[in-house]
């Protein structure tokens, strides 16, 4: 279903994706499902999937709400270290990278945490246990300084917290 929807085969409505979020959001919640990485990569995959259709400006609030929260779950299981496969973190790091690459000032997101928003988070997958996941997320953070997010900073602030993280020594 999610390929179909990813590839324009099929074409979710906002009371679609309502609905979808709806069957997400309260398993995601319960302890079972909440703490299975299975579950977060597939919460994960929906968010990255329908990102084309939540970032329209018609998208009602209710939807970005339960879109927000969802993230904002997904954003604070993996600053806690509870993302524990590689494959859920790097399914992240995209959906974070997808994110910027859309809206790189970060509008839909604003009223998050500053630490759960989406550059944070692939600042802190920079530092990840595995190699992959800190080689996509570097490669990630480099196509950024390309795009507007760069324009309202400083680029050599954005570039030395991103050498800082790259440039550590990460226990054996």
């Amino acid at each position: 279903f999610l390929l179909q929807v990813q590839t324009g085969n099929l074409q979710l409505t906002f009371g679609n994706l309502d609905c979808l979020l709806d069957r997400l959001e309260q398993p995601l919640m319960s302890y079972n499902y909440g703490t299975s990485d299975a579950f977060h990569a597939l919460a994960i995959k929906l968010l990255h999937v329908t990102i084309h259709v939540w970032l329209q400006e018609s998208v009602p609030k209710d939807v970005q709400e339960k879109i927000a929260t969802v993230y904002e779950w997904l954003a604070g299981h993996l600053r806690e270290g509870r993302l524990c496969w590689w494959e859920t973190r790097d399914s992240f790091r995209r959906l974070c990278g997808t994110y910027l690459s859309l809206d790189p000032k970060q509008i839909f997101m604003e009223g998050l945490k500053d630490d759960h928003l989406p550059d944070r988070l692939l600042l802190q997958l920079t530092a990840d246990c595995d190699i992959r996941v800190r080689f996509g997320a570097a490669t990630a953070y480099g196509h950024i300084f390309g795009s507007e997010y760069v324009e309202d900073r400083d680029p050599m602030m954005v570039y030395s917290g991103v050498r800082d993280q790259l440039c550590k020594v990460l226990s054996e």
